[in-house]
């Protein structure tokens, strides 16, 4: 695997609260482009539900069906699908929001099918509506909010600082500007390691990106000498 930077990343959405922070990260002093994208751009994915997508298998429940987090994966997917490739050259886009009913069950061997369709744009926040399909019915749909954001890299190593972050976050101090990713340099087989700062803690720490897939990254920050980490799942878009 190449030591290409830690970038083009969106964070993973925190699949037992369907929602996080909504703050986008970008590179210190990188320039967001104009979006050419429009409302009304619609994308898809699909997949044959196996045993590994299996709630069971993911840990999300004990009926071997659909789990809920692998349906939001797929509507991830698809609102990707619908921009990724009309953003300016260096861009990616970051999940903030993501709010799904799941409602029925799809069994192991079953098509499903999720949509995405872009209904509003908002600075670079895209609106999307969701959906999912398997061959019977419609089995989940909701409302997924994406950030563009710029990643590039820092001096000596790969950096990332806040670009954008809504009222709430920036009255816990996570204001556009603060650095939240500093000094992270390979280290070999796809590991980076450097400096994490929490703003809304004040508290820096050891960080590791770790590439566990062609398109997957384990984020972890560490404070207190290493008594106290936390695990993001970033997810590359090629």
């Amino acid at each position: 695997m190449s030591e290409g930077p830690p970038a083009d990343i969106i964070v993973g959405v925190d699949t037992h609260k369907h929602t996080h922070a909504a703050v986008a990260i970008t590179v210190l002093g990188a320039r967001v482009a104009e979006l050419t994208i429009k409302v009304g751009l619609k994308g898809s994915a699909e997949i044959i539900v196996q045993e590994a997508d299996t709630a069971p298998r993911v840990g999300s429940g004990r009926v071997a069906v659909l789990a809920t987090p692998v349906m939001i994966n797929l509507m991830e997917a698809a609102a990707l699908n619908a921009v990724e490739r009309l953003l300016p050259s260096g861009h990616q886009s970051l999940g903030t929001r993501l709010e799904v009913g799941h409602y029925a069950a799809t069994p192991v061997g079953m098509r499903l099918r999720a949509t995405a369709e872009l209904l509003k744009i908002e600075g670079r926040n895209l609106h999307f509506r969701v959906e999912a399909f398997d061959e019977r019915e419609r089995v989940g749909d909701g409302l997924h909010v994406r950030v563009v954001v710029n990643v590039t890299r820092c001096g000596d190593g790969y950096c990332g600082t806040v670009g954008w972050a809504n009222a709430n976050n920036r009255d816990k101090g996570v204001t556009p500007g603060t650095r939240v990713l500093s000094d992270l340099k390979p280290q070999g087989d796809g590991v980076y390691r450097g400096r994490a700062y929490d703003p809304k803690r004040g508290m820096g720490g050891s960080a590791t990106v770790r590439q566990a897939g062609p398109n997957i990254m384990i984020v972890k920050g560490c404070a207190v000498m290493g008594l106290f980490c936390k695990e993001q799942r970033w997810t590359r878009i090629s």
